[in-house]
């Protein structure tokens, strides 16, 4: 089974309308999976100290809009904020 899969399983089960400790389960599972789908960074230019002061186009986190790039320009694999899986094409 898929992240996928197991994400639409869940919003099956939260469609059936069960108001108890399995919706929340349901809940907070697809989110911890969808976190897990890798997604591209979003790039926004700045001018910031961390980037030696010069105009780059940075790369953001596509869910909470974090830096996710590190002090030494290395590129994070998580969102250090929320978690959310990267993938740097």
């Amino acid at each position: 089974m898929t992240e996928q899969d197991a994400i639409e399983f869940g919003k099956k089960v939260i469609d059936l309308g069960l108001k108890d400790d399995t919706h929340t389960f349901c809940e907070t599972a697809i989110s911890a999976l969808e976190k897990q789908i890798p997604k591209e960074p979003i790039y926004d230019y700045e001018k910031i100290k961390k980037h030696m002061n010069i105009g780059i186009k940075a790369p953001y986190c596509p869910i909470c809009k974090s830096d996710v790039l590190g002090e030494n320009n290395d590129c994070f694999q998580y969102c250090m904020e929320c978690g959310q899986k990267l993938e740097w094409g």
